[in-house]
């Protein structure tokens, strides 16, 4: 136990940390369970904090400022990092930098639309409109791709999907149904305003609490998202494993915020935050309320596509879709990583949440009224 305390901590054993933890070891009888409590505690992190504080800056500083820290600011945070052990509040500051608001305020705000420079050909005469979807990265967008293709299976219908943010279908083609996985509010009016127009069935656009996608794509975005053919995601990979779960959160959020979240693709929370919520072509619906409620789920897509697809709903449970998990069991490494909503308020720093909130208050307020009581 003393060689723990050593090795581990650098310093010699109190009397009642040796206390303790000796009799921990008498009455478990597991060398490995006493070493996770060392590993895990406060002291052991601040120390891991003072030996890699070069490293957490340079991470913080290509995480949000996108280049490489210079000798002076990695100077001064690295010191600060070895006073207070707080990655959070070296990553707040830097958010709240004049270099920070600078560079990132014109995509932050908006001001840098993602430009189509397409629009979709004219209905002909007695032309039914195609069944169309709009969602955002970790807004179902896979269980939703997965219906409308069993759908167009089942009904022998023809499929067209994009992940990139401005790729309409190629001209002169017909499809029944189209999905945007990565959909921007200004792409889909200017390119998609014949469709809309035509008034012949609505349009389905899926969000998300905004708290719960930073939730969910810290975990994705660090362990369980396929990088393949997405060089952004490999470099906040990278960024993420150097940092601790708060701050990890606050650099997701940043880079869900980004324009150039991938080749082609606006980040979710940057379209949902300028998304025009108030145009009527467009019903807008949680994603919540579709995969946890299969009736309402029922009742959406059948208004959509105008066919049934309850069948196929109710075969796209959490359960059968991660291997047999109910909702709420939950493993940080798979893509359906616990089912249930509201994750935020035990995975985010409050400050964190708090902020978050401010940012997208008016999609809280419209969609998601109750998060306002959960903050408190």
């Amino acid at each position: 136990m003393r060689a723990f305390y050593q090795k581990i901590l650098g310093r010699e054993a109190d009397t009642e940390g040796l206390r303790v933890h000796t009799r921990r070891l008498m009455e478990e009888g597991d060398v490995g369970k006493v070493l996770g409590v060392f590993l895990q505690c406060a002291e052991f992190r601040g120390r891991c904090i003072e030996v890699l504080a070069p490293e957490v800056v340079e991470a913080g500083y290509r995480a949000l400022l996108r280049r490489d820290a210079d000798a002076g600011g990695l100077a001064t945070h690295g010191e600060q990092l070895k006073k207070n052990h707080d990655i959070f509040a070296f990553l707040m500051g830097m958010v709240e930098s004049p270099e920070f608001r600078d560079r990132f305020r014109k995509r932050l705000d908006g001001e840098q639309p993602v430009a189509g420079g397409y629009r979709v050909r004219d209905m002909e005469a007695g032309e039914e409109a195609p069944a169309i979807v709009f969602t955002h990265h970790k807004c179902a967008s896979t269980w939703l791709l997965q219906i409308l293709k069993r759908y167009c299976a089942t009904y022998n219908k023809r499929l067209y999907f994009t992940e990139l943010t401005a790729a309409p279908p190629p001209p002169g083609e017909k499809f029944d149904a189209v999905l945007f996985l990565n959909s921007d509010y200004d792409v889909s009016a200017q390119c998609y305003q014949p469709w809309l127009d035509s008034g012949s069935r609505p349009a389905l656009h899926v969000i998300r609490n905004p708290l719960d996608i930073v939730v969910s794509a810290y975990y994705s975005h660090l362990s369980s998202h396929p990088t393949e053919g997405w060089p952004e995601l490999i470099r906040q990979r990278e960024v993420l494993r150097g940092l601790d779960k708060a701050a990890g959160m606050l650099a997701t959020w940043v880079f869900l915020e980004r324009i150039d979240f991938d080749t082609g693709v606006a980040g979710p929370l940057h379209a949902m935050r300028r998304w025009k919520y108030d145009d009527v072509r467009i019903r807008t619906v949680r994603m919540e309320d579709l995969v946890g409620n299969a009736e309402f789920a029922r009742a959406e897509m059948q208004a959509v596509l105008g066919e049934d697809a309850g069948g196929i709903i109710s075969e796209l449970t959490f359960e059968r879709l991660s291997g047999g998990r109910p909702p709420g069991i939950k493993d940080d490494r798979s893509h359906y990583r616990v089912g249930l909503p509201h994750q935020w308020a035990d995975e985010m720093e409050g400050s964190l949440a708090r902020a978050i909130y401010q940012k997208y208050k008016r999609i809280f307020d419209a969609y998601y009224p109750e998060v306002e009581a959960l903050l408190r």
